[in-house]
């Protein structure tokens, strides 16, 4: 064959039968033929714990054959092997209560005084929680040296002899069967094993092998393992028998692995064939195993064999099954894959509903639940579960962000809204509601929010956010007697039981001092840090008497949600963007303690602590974590430790924000709920989720599902930086690697989904019935796409411009956005409101913080045009004349990096002109030698101003729009900078359009020398994996939790490099062609009907405008007549029409009006 050709197959062995199959398939195996802990079927095996276990994988003989095996040290509480098995959920429960667990091991000496754990089902290996699978020592009665559980042991283990055992579990089995044992094929006995379905012996996600959480000497002693593996159910005892003894080839994975059987050399060529698994294929090839630099060989392959080229004298092949990445939506297990990449499971029943609820209150009799939802009060029956209710806020208004309340008698329901009343509502004989008045707040659009009731019933008292006060109500007259002032932006309330002190959480912090810095937010002055985020977080102690602050409380940002406890000595506050539960002492008015409520401690910012209850029984609190989609159980201090401990975590559905307990259940507010349904974002579908509090062994169970589904393990390998210099790449591997890149251009643009865009383009997955603006609008987007990489399966993490700038400049979306979509009475942010902001801050922070050099150009800023209208400055750009506008930066710490040339957000400016100043700017940089590292640019003309007179057609905007992109992209590309610089396009949100995939579908796009020419990416990618990838490439951290679980998009790129710079197509459509009415020319009475609701819309920021009024006249100004997709239209929550919802048989649902 001439050269050395060396194969490495990643399964060797043969299929098992048919039957074999029938009811289990390998979702793990691990062989450690490689020296190492990597899978050979589904995910390697990962150890934890410290030093004191040596792991090494020597070669020994097995029936007289050589075999690489793992030799295993002695593990204890907190150590072990990770085992995440890739099994879903089955039994009829929450966990996996049906699996077969096969090893050939083998241990050295005899088990005399001690025990060998095998298997743990607590994946954290907890102190004092015994293994569950062993071999038992040589004093057991009967048979010693045997494996088993729970005294009941079978099938004598000698030392020095390897064997091939197997643990066959089905929990839904009758009592004395749940447990078979196997040893070399041959069934040893069964026996009951406690617990139940999803009891202590159903698995999470993930397990442990070779460890116990017991400190005693010999419950882990040191042994081998040849071969692991792991079926999602139970096998049949025939294929149990046909495997036999253990071997030196492991135990044979059947048609879940590969297997390489055949390769040739002929020339220049390299063909090689293989069997098992279904395909597609990957090759991959490398030169040297023992530094194995792995290459894909050609595209994917859908037979079984693969002719490659052969480079050299030595390869080394490897054959893969091709895994399509993960889309958003459904996942079997009733599980959701949601934009950020997360996935939702949550435990417990769950109850869909349309819109986002933000709160909770139970009735006192625990009989019914009130559900604070957006537009609506849903009435849940607490035994049934079943909706009896939902009943529309009074002259239609939104909810306000928190604040429901239950009288003590349970015949009033009061709610505030997000304009400026609290609602009172009767409760009948049948448990319906019905309003019965409602009581404004005095002044206009106060934002009231969190409600308390006096004892007696008398009197209510409103948190009213935009005045800094509290609102004593008279509620026998309705009026408001007395106004409180207090901290800024009052959140919630709670009374102590003698009705003298109310304890109110102060959102936005205490008011300023002289001296202090401070940015605006909703009209009042806030106390902000250096780059002008929100620096201060309070609890006002109000005495009631006096109707005056006695004291004020520090705690961390955004203090949310409080809850007392039933002595009244101890307030608990949540601190939504902290991270944190801030513990008070009533008492004597002071901080006892600070909670950090993360699921792993290394964290960093994210999981957003923005609701809190306290157990009946007082010994815990449970802790709604937004960013964690979870419940944290903290167990406070008792007996056995000082300070609270964080027991672990509940999975919910998408940002829980309202937790109330009782005895044994847990209600849970999901404002998200479930994320969105195609073809729009505004289809969202939150939910309440109902959860029995589950026991120390479920719970750990929780918390694994909770870290794997949060993508936890991809946030901390985020965080690790390279030990080993290395050569330049586009996207290094770890945090200081270098890159080839030495800038980076960040484009945003305002709202289109990817179908409405690229949906027209035949190599990736569109739908051309939904693509509004194709080839002939947006030639260059096509083009762009088309040259480097097509990416069909990114998205947007937000929704509209509120959140959408966030999520792309911050990584992140603060409560206050996550909760306002009953209206933005606070203000629809775009960089003017201090208190919106992550603590974590805007990726410029991170940049200048490390050194790096920044450039904005628009992006969170507005422009006023001078008074000129948009034909007027399209004509000044035409004939070359320079007109003046005016840019309104509010941030004060980003005004130094803005370019005071390039206008901010304006939609009478046309985007040619803002590339026109931007190309300027950049020939000063070439002939200046410097361009920033970070250069972030705001392009929004494509959000278009509909069909309002004076501006032109959407299609010309967008057209224009697109020229603006093409010019830039050429002008970058060519310049001197053009070798090491790379850009990202994306869209801020994907409000205005439809995507047959999902509403959060969009655009983007990636142009650098490094990138791959002409192939269609169908990686998921998202906003905060381009601002990952971007701070990898900078070598800065991420900021947050979001960013840094963000996708890094390794795939869109390749070392070998292509210089050739784009060059810009021209508009098809002109780029004045204006909307009808500019002219005196007369209208149809259709184009007037379009213009007068053009006119109303509000342009002034992105997404200020009506979204569900816009999207009808974007539609129908290019698809004419044809049908408006009105069963996908209205506002996020807002109108939702009945959708027909696939049900799962775990939910129920609310009958939208």
């Amino acid at each position: 064959m001439g050269g050395l050709l060396r194969i490495i197959c990643l399964v060797v062995w043969i299929a098992f039968s048919a039957k074999a199959f029938a009811s289990a398939n390998v979702t793990g195996q691990w062989d450690f033929d490689h020296g190492d802990l990597r899978a050979t079927v589904g995910t390697d095996l990962e150890y934890f714990g410290d030093t004191a276990s040596q792991t090494t994988f020597p070669v020994v003989l097995i029936a007289q054959e050589g075999a690489r095996v793992m030799s295993f040290g002695s593990n204890s509480i907190q150590q072990g092997f990770l085992m995440r098995h890739g099994a879903n959920p089955n039994g009829g429960g929450y966990f996996v209560n049906q699996y077969t667990l096969i090893m050939d091991v083998m241990f050295p000496t005899s088990s005399t005084g001690h025990w060998r754990a095998l298997f743990q089902t607590d994946p954290f290996n907890h102190d004092g929680n015994d293994a569950e699978f062993y071999v038992s020592d040589n004093s057991t009665k009967l048979e010693p040296n045997a494996l088993g559980t729970e005294k009941h042991f079978n099938g004598q283990l000698f030392p020095d002899t390897w064997y091939r055992i197997a643990f066959v579990v089905d929990l839904t089995a009758p009592d004395g069967q749940q447990l078979t044992k196997y040893v070399n094929g041959v069934r040893v006995g069964t026996q009951f094993i406690s617990g139940g379905i999803d009891g202590r012996y159903a698995l999470g996600p993930t397990a442990l092998l070779f460890t116990a959480g017991i400190s005693s000497p010999g419950f882990t002693q040191p042994g081998y393992v040849n071969s692991i593996q792991f079926l999602d159910g139970c096998l049949d005892e025939e294929s149990i028998g046909i495997l036999g003894s253990a071997k030196a080839r492991g135990i044979p994975p059947g048609n879940a692995a590969i297997q390489i059987s055949d390769v040739r050399r002929d020339g220049s060529s390299v063909t090689l064939n293989w069997t098992g698994r279904n395909g597609p294929f990957r090759v991959q090839q490398a030169a040297d195993i023992n530094i194995p630099l792995w290459q894909y060989a050609g595209g994917l392959f859908t037979n079984f064999n693969a002719t490659i080229p052969f480079n050299g004298s030595s390869a080394v092949y490897r054959v893969s099954e091709f895994q399509p990445d993960i889309r958003v939506g459904q996942l079997p297990g009733d599980a959701q894959v949601l934009p950020t990449k997360q996935i939702v499971q949550s435990a417990g029943q769950r109850i869909r509903l349309s819109g986002r609820p933000v709160d909770l209150a139970l009735s006192p009799d625990g009989k019914t639940i009130y559900v604070k939802n957006m537009l609506n009060v849903v009435v849940v029956d607490v035994a049934s579960l079943n909706i009896m209710q939902l009943l529309n806020y009074p002259q239609n208004n939104g909810a306000s962000m928190h604040g429901i309340a239950v009288s003590k008698d349970g015949l009033h329901v009061y709610v505030t809204d997000a304009i400026n009343s609290l609602h009172e509502a009767g409760v009948g004989t049948n448990g319906m509601l019905s309003w019965s008045r409602s009581i404004s707040m005095i002044g206009a659009d106060t934002d009231p929010c969190g409600v308390a009731l006096s004892s007696d019933g008398s009197k209510a008292y409103v948190c009213v956010g935009k005045s800094n006060i509290v609102a004593v109500v008279d509620l026998a007259s309705g009026t408001v007697t007395k106004q409180i002032n207090v901290g800024i932006a009052p959140w919630d309330i709670v009374l102590s039981q003698d009705n003298s002190v109310a304890y109110v959480s102060d959102w936005g912090g205490r008011r300023p001092l002289p001296g202090d810095t401070t940015a605006l937010s909703a009209g009042s002055q806030v106390v902000v840090d250096q780059r002008g985020i929100g620096s201060s977080g309070t609890v006002s102690i109000v005495n009631l008497i006096s109707n005056s602050v006695v004291a004020e409380i520090p705690t961390g940002l955004h203090p949310s949600d409080i809850e007392l406890s039933s002595d009244g000595s101890t307030l608990y506050v949540a601190n939504a963007n902290s991270d944190t539960v801030t513990v008070i002492d009533t008492i004597h008015k002071i901080v006892k303690e600070i909670i950090q409520v993360r699921p792993d401690s290394q964290l960093p910012f994210g999981s957003a602590s923005d609701a809190v209850a306290l157990s009946k029984d007082g010994k815990d609190i449970f802790v709604a974590s937004g960013g964690n989609n979870a419940i944290a159980v903290v167990e406070l201090p008792n007996a056995q430790h000082t300070n609270s401990l964080v027991q672990g975590f509940i999975p919910t559905d998408w940002y829980p924000g309202s937790v109330l307990a009782t005895s044994n259940i847990l209600f849970v507010a999901s404002a998200k709920g479930l994320g969105s349904v195609p073809p729009v974002v505004n289809t969202q579908i939150g939910s309440m989720n109902i959860i029995p509090v589950p026991n120390k062994e479920s719970l750990s169970k929780y918390t694994a599902r909770v870290q794997e589904n949060g993508r936890v393990p991809q946030i901390l390998k985020a965080y690790a930086t390279a030990t080993a210099p290395k050569a330049p790449v586009p996207v290094p591997e770890k945090l200081g690697s270098p890159s080839v890149f030495k800038h980076v251009l960040y484009i945003i643009k305002e709202n289109k989904t990817y179908d409405q865009i690229l949906g027209d383009m035949s190599q990736g997955n569109g739908w051309p019935d939904f693509c509004l603006y194709p080839q002939n609008v947006s030639p260059n987007h096509h083009a762009l796409a088309a040259q480097y990489v097509l990416l069909d399966n990114y998205y947007c993490n937000g929704v509209n411009s509120a959140d959408g700038h966030s999520w792309s400049t911050e990584g992140y979306v603060t409560d206050h956005l996550e909760r306002s979509f009953g209206g933005f009475t606070r203000g629809y942010p775009y960089g003017d409101d201090a208190l919106t902001y992550s603590s974590s801050g805007f990726i410029w922070n991170n940049v200048l913080a490390h050194g790096l050099s920044f450039r904005n150009y628009g992006e969170l800023y507005v422009s006023g045009p001078g008074g000129n209208t948009w034909l007027q400055i399209y004509a000044a750009y035409t004939n070359g004349t320079q007109l003046q506008f005016a840019n309104y930066v509010n941030i004060d710490s980003l005004k130094p990096y803005c370019s005071t040339n390039y206008p901010g957000f304006t939609l009478t400016i046309p985007d040619v002109v803002r590339a026109d100043k931007f190309i300027r700017e950049l020939k000063v940089a070439q002939s200046n030698g410097f361009w920033p590292t970070f250069n972030i640019m705001g392009l929004g003309g494509d959000h278009t101003v509909a069909n309002t007179p004076g501006y032109p057609i959407p299609t010309a905007s967008v057209a224009d729009n697109d020229l603006a992109l093409g010019r830039i992209v050429e002008a970058v590309t060519k310049s001197s900078f053009g070798s090491n610089t790379v850009i990202f396009v994306i869209e801020d949100d994907p409000l205005s359009g439809w995507d047959h995939v999902d509403g959060h579908r969009s655009v983007c796009l990636v142009i650098s020398p490094y990138t791959k020419r002409g192939q269609t990416i169908s990686t998921f990618y998202n906003q905060t994996g381009v601002l990952h990838t971007m701070e990898q490439i900078m070598g800065i951290p991420p900021m947050n939790q979001m960013d840094a679980m963000g996708p890094l998009m390794f795939d869109c790129f390749t070392n070998v490099p292509d210089f050739t710079g784009y060059t810009a197509l021209s508009n098809n459509i002109p780029l004045d062609t204006m909307n009808p009415g500019t002219t005196a020319a007369k209208m149809t009475a259709e184009e007037r009907y379009w213009a007068k609701k053009s006119m109303k819309l509000d342009f002034s920021k992105p997404d200020a405008a009506d979204d569900n009024t816009l999207n009808r006249i974007l539609w129908h100004s290019v698809k004419g007549n044809v049908r408006y997709p009105r069963e996908f239209a209205g506002a996020h929550g807002k109108g939702l029409k009945k959708l027909g919802l696939v049900i799962t048989k775990t939910s129920k649902d609310d009958d939208d009006d």
